[in-house]
């Protein structure tokens, strides 16, 4: 079997777009001549390229070591092109990783603006809740219901007046009544010691003082029963308008017991506003938490996402460097069969 020897210049470029980095490589054919050895001898050596003998060996020697060189040089190729794919393959994901750490970070300072967006919003809502709260207890309490408290007030003491001036009024109908009660028992005695001593007085004859006494007894009838119903209608009148007094009393009593009745649920009212109030101020203070709490562990993940690619960065870093090393092992390779060629 022969083999041929082809020299590549020193910038000529790899197979599949690998750079040569300098190297000259040999490529191996099916077969090398003996010719295409006598020729390759006599461009090394041309003073020797006819002599035979002790010179054969040397020249055996030289090819077997060119064609070790020629497998070193395919042997380092293929290591540099698989050196270039893991390389490209670790590229390829550095920018994948790049692209995606790209998006995650986009995503991620979309969520926190929206984050801050919705905290700047239960703030400024929490702020506006606590000036309308604000206003609301300076002009709500202290107007309305200090307001109704003053107009309550007002109705109590007007209620309480009446309920005097009606107590008032009752007592002197009661003393009224009592004044009438006396003065017809007065009055039933005044006529029965009047009409005897006016007996007693008078000396009259026995037909005289009978028609006197039916006269006076007529009489006395006649008045008594006039001043009993004068006294009875004043009575009954009294009692109608003592039992009117009565039933408005009753019902300046219930419109009393009415607006106290409202003034306590106006009192509840206000105490389920200041809850209710309170229980906003409350909630709004919490999603203000949860969301801060949101805002933070965002911002913890994009640490995280950070630190993380900064260590990617720093392996494939350190991988290049590994890289570089080897691509200058293989450039010192690649001098050092030079020089061999030279010296040979």
């Amino acid at each position: 079997m022969s083999t041929s020897v082809e020299l590549k210049p020193s910038n000529s470029s790899l197979s599949n777009d690998v750079p040569s980095d300098d190297f000259v490589f040999f490529s191996p054919t099916s077969s090398i001549s003996d010719q295409s050895k006598q020729s390759f001898i006599g461009r090394i050596h041309p003073e020797e390229g006819d002599s035979k003998g002790p010179e054969i060996h040397r020249e055996d020697n030289i090819m077997e070591r060119v064609i070790d060189l020629v497998k070193e040089n395919d042997t380092l190729k293929e290591t540099l092109i698989f050196f270039n794919t893991v390389l490209q393959q670790y590229i390829k994901e550095f920018t994948d990783m790049q692209e995606s750490h790209k998006a995650n970070s986009e995503n991620i300072k979309k969520e926190h603006q929206k984050a801050k967006e919705v905290v700047n919003f239960f703030r400024d809502d929490n702020r506006t809740l606590k000036g309308e709260l604000k206003n609301m207890q300076s002009h709500f309490f202290q107007e309305v219901l200090t307001g109704k408290k003053e107009d309550l007030e007002r109705e109590n003491t007007s209620f309480f007046q009446q309920i005097s001036a009606l107590q008032e009024h009752i007592k002197a109908i009661d003393s009224d009544f009592f004044f009438c009660e006396q003065l017809l028992g007065s009055l039933a005695s005044y006529n029965y010691k009047s009409f005897f001593s006016q007996r007693n007085e008078e000396p009259l004859d026995s037909e005289l003082s009978g028609e006197l006494r039916f006269f006076y007894k007529t009489a006395d009838q006649k008045s008594k029963d006039i001043e009993t119903e004068i006294l009875r209608f004043f009575f009954e009148k009294v009692k109608v308008e003592k039992c009117h007094l009565d039933d408005k009393l009753t019902e300046t009593k219930e419109e009393l017991k009415k607006v106290q009745e409202s003034s306590k649920r106006t009192k509840e009212e206000k105490e389920q506003l200041r809850k209710l109030l309170d229980e906003q101020y409350l909630k709004n203070e919490k999603d203000q938490n949860e969301m801060a709490s949101v805002c933070k562990n965002l911002q913890d993940e994009n640490q995280k996402l950070k630190e993380e690619l900064t260590n990617k960065n720093e392996e494939l870093t350190k991988k290049m460097e590994e890289k570089e090393v080897k691509n200058a092992e293989m450039e010192l390779k690649s001098v050092r069969f030079e020089l061999a060629i030279c010296i040979n």
